[in-house]
């Protein structure tokens, strides 16, 4: 199983918490890359995608005021926001297959689905529209 860190943006302040989920999740024997480019969030979800990178974890500016991440599943593409001590022990259940992710979507907060859209420029990820 793979995961890819995406931090939200280039902010420095990211950088820490990104190698530090990095050293975490290769220390409980799951495979990850960050992707630290410069390309829109959506592309680097769209290229996780393309790979067969089944999860996501999102750093954004939320993790740095409370201590959450945002963890995206390729095939559903719904994410749930649960805490960076949480995400590794989260890693270790679904690599082992002790839960699965309609678990952890009943655990944490849902955040609800993305939309990959296939366009005249590429494929790009965004929110899905609220259900009404």
């Amino acid at each position: 199983v793979k995961f890819a860190l995406l931090p939200l943006s280039s902010n420095p302040g990211f950088d820490p918490i990104i190698n530090d989920l990095r050293v975490r999740l290769v220390g409980i024997g799951c495979a990850c890359k960050p992707d630290t480019s410069n390309a829109t969030i959506g592309k680097r979800y769209a290229r996780a995608d393309e790979i067969g990178i089944p999860f996501a974890v999102t750093v954004d500016f939320q993790t740095i005021q409370d201590g959450t991440v945002t963890l995206r599943e390729r095939d559903s593409l719904s994410q749930v926001r649960l805490s960076v001590d949480d995400l590794v022990d989260v890693a270790d259940e679904l690599v082992d297959e002790v839960v699965t992710w309609e678990d952890m979507q009943r655990r944490y907060i849902n955040m609800g689905q993305t939309v990959v859209e296939d366009t005249g420029r590429g494929r790009f990820s965004r929110p899905a529209p609220a259900q009404q």
